[in-house]
């Protein structure tokens, strides 16, 4: 790997650490799992938007999502 890509790859393997905690979690507790989209608004008085889900079909395919993108990832790192 060439020195220039290593502040690259290193932001990669955070984004991928993050993800695989979140597939360990999706895929160990499906049946309960919350999904929960949090949406920042600098410059909205009403602060924070929030919703939440909570679905068995909706949980497997955030699963897979994440499963797919660890695997852009791991092909993105390798051809660095």
């Amino acid at each position: 790997m060439k020195p220039e890509n290593l502040e690259t790859a290193a932001r990669m393997a955070k984004k991928r650490s993050e993800l695989k905690a979140l597939l360990d979690l999706l895929t160990s507790y499906v049946n309960q799992a919350e999904v929960t989209v949090c949406v920042r608004l600098p410059y909205a008085t009403s602060g924070d938007k929030q919703a939440c889900i909570q679905s068995d079909t909706f949980n497997a395919l955030m699963a897979k999502l994440v499963e797919t993108e660890i695997e852009n990832i791991d092909k993105f790192v390798e051809q660095l």
